[in-house]
């Protein structure tokens, strides 16, 4: 069976159907070796939904058009087999890439390099947390010896909607946080509490969402909040504390249950120390210019977008170049 797909959600990789899509290529991870079995891995950018696709051939030949087409806005059409492959998780391995004949009309936002990502929050784990805390070892258990945190998107649509997004918005709601921090020169806000927080407030996110952006059943039913309040607890648990008596653990529960800042917002408690107050600004400002830019990267000069939910419901104006 073959399927044209316009956009991620429609890959059942559990039917391991053959696809076709229309899409432009980004980037070549890894040019693969057929003396060492390793496959060619690069990047597209699916055409009709503007989404990021990771994708693997083992057919060589098509190394050099595939260097051919990135940074290059010509469309081509790939076509390929999806399934679950055991211990390599979901994939699309392609068979077939060919040039569409016309260029791409939207923009991507950006590539996340995964492994820059990964040095820049090792480095502020290092800078910022003690390495024999909790924060820093409950840090090793769910980023640093966590792949799949580095690979997740952080949204179906609203903002870091592709793979690696997790990753990319928690590194920058870290940032956030630590700049608002030195501008008031760190008065009363533990450093190490706001890092751990910043780069752990979406880790239910990785329950909340499939690889591909999809939501999951459980996703639906126990907001990303609440599971990453579960995290928090299991991980400390597991490593021997007591996470009712260790107040770092309870403070960094509430950043966690806190960061949406309002009930309404699906925060199941509001946020009461300064360091949750932080996160949760670092965590609006962050999604918004996030979402912003992605409207701004492809709309015409004196343009005004549609209603952004992200942004409370406001839009975004393109006024300048």
């Amino acid at each position: 069976m073959e399927i044209e797909i316009k956009q991620l959600s429609e890959i059942d990789y559990q039917s391991n159907p053959i696809i076709t899509f229309y899409a432009t290529i980004i980037s070549i991870e890894n040019e693969g070796s057929p003396e060492n079995k390793r496959p060619i891995k690069f990047t597209a950018k699916i055409e009709a939904s503007g989404e990021l696709i990771q994708l693997s051939t083992w057919k060589y030949d098509l190394l050099d058009l595939l260097k051919a087409g990135v940074n290059n806005i010509l469309v081509h059409k790939i076509k390929g087999s999806a399934g679950n492959f055991g211990a390599y998780g979901n994939q699309v391995r392609v068979g077939e890439v060919s040039s569409a004949g016309y260029n791409s009309t939207k923009k991507v936002l950006a590539v996340v390099d995964a492994s820059a990502i990964k040095a820049e929050i090792a480095q502020l784990i290092k800078d910022y947390v003690p390495a024999e805390s909790i924060y820093h070892k409950l840090l090793e258990v769910l980023i640093m010896n966590n792949e799949k945190f580095f690979t997740w998107p952080a949204a179906t649509k609203l903002h870091h909607a592709y793979p690696s997004g997790l990753a990319k918005h928690s590194l920058g709601v870290c940032k956030t946080a630590l700049a608002i921090w030195k501008a008031y020169e760190g008065q009363n806000c533990r450093v190490d509490a706001l890092v751990t927080g910043a780069l752990l407030h979406d880790i239910g996110k990785l329950s909340e969402y499939k690889s591909d952006g999809e939501r999951t059943v459980y996703g639906d039913l126990i907001p990303h909040s609440i599971d990453g309040y579960q995290k928090i607890i299991t991980a400390s648990l597991s490593l021997g504390y007591n996470p009712e008596k260790d107040s770092d653990i309870v403070m960094l529960s509430h950043i966690i249950l806190s960061h949406h800042g309002k009930l309404e917002f699906g925060a199941p408690v509001l946020p009461n120390t300064l360091e949750a107050q932080i996160i949760n600004k670092a965590d609006e400002m962050d999604a918004i210019s996030e979402a912003e830019n992605a409207f701004l990267n492809n709309a015409k000069l004196y343009e005004m977008s549609q209603n952004l939910k992200v942004a409370n419901g406001s839009k975004c104006f393109k006024w300048h170049n």
